[in-house]
């Protein structure tokens, strides 16, 4: 990466309050910090209040998102961390994963992100089912152009063993390096570990023991981190977390400035 070049596909993620009435006015204040690409949230407790869910209000999304010059990059679908494929709400969740498949098309987006569960991907016997409905995801991912990736509180190494178990090219990881550090976790060499699997990373706060950890320090060195991915996986889809609250477009400037910084300092390609 050049030193003075933007990440190729930088987004941010949003959607995680129910209360976005005017869409238009969300993304286009987005669209003014710098964001063209925006990664939406679909979790369980605000489903159904989210814009993707319905008709109308996916329709309401595109209109938005094309007025102000914006995309729906992908979707960062937490729903399935407290409702998993796997026992009591397998058949459920895997309609609602199939669906939202299908919604992330209509909006033109390139990922479903699922977020699972770590224990699912510690124990082999329960990955058996998770994978039998991620297969199925996959396949009408493949026919509408949208791929899958997985995220979990777990090592890289057992992330890397599932992704490679069910055995998909349009399968990959993404990870958190605010939620890493905070188990701590060595984050630049987990990405690292990660490898060709990595196919989004996204970019947090951490709250440590001692108080919170602003993004780019401690055991989530932004430097570090985005430097092995430049060298390893340049094409990786880089998403800033911003945590939830009035503040969280601020807080999506101040990650978004720190990342052009790092690039323009050529920082990314000479941290090791």
């Amino acid at each position: 990466m050049s030193p003075n070049a933007e990440w190729p596909k930088l987004s941010v993620l949003w959607g995680r309050s129910p209360s976005s009435s005017d869409l238009e006015a969300e993304l286009a204040a987005l669209r003014a910090l710098g964001f063209a690409r925006v990664a939406w949230t679909l979790d369980h407790a605000g489903s159904r209040d989210n814009p993707l869910v319905t008709e109308r209000g996916r329709a309401r999304l595109a209109a938005a998102a094309s007025r102000t010059g914006t995309s729906i990059s992908s979707v960062i679908a937490d729903y399935f961390a407290s409702r998993p494929l796997i026992g009591d709400t397998a058949r459920a969740s895997a309609l609602v994963l199939e669906r939202t498949v299908g919604w992330a098309a209509a909006l033109g987006a390139e990922r479903v992100v699922v977020r699972i569960p770590g224990e699912v991907v510690l124990r082999p016997e329960i990955a058996v089912e998770l994978a039998t409905h991620l297969l199925r995801a996959l396949g009408l991912g493949a026919e509408l152009g949208v791929g899958l990736a997985l995220a979990a509180d777990a090592p890289a190494s057992a992330l890397v063993e599932l992704v490679q178990r069910v055995d998909h090219p349009a399968l990959g990881l993404a990870y958190h390096t605010g939620l890493a550090a905070e188990r701590g976790r060595a984050v630049a060499a987990e990405v690292e570990a990660l490898g060709q699997e990595l196919t989004m990373l996204l970019l947090g706060d951490a709250e440590m023991g001692d108080g919170p950890r602003s993004l780019g320090h401690g055991r989530a060195s932004l430097p570090q981190v985005l430097g092995r991915v430049a060298r390893a996986r340049p094409a990786c889809d880089l998403v800033i977390a911003p945590p939830a609250g009035d503040d969280a477009r601020f807080e999506a400037l101040r990650a978004l400035n720190y990342v052009r910084l790092m690039c323009a300092r050529g920082a990314l390609g000479d941290a090791a």
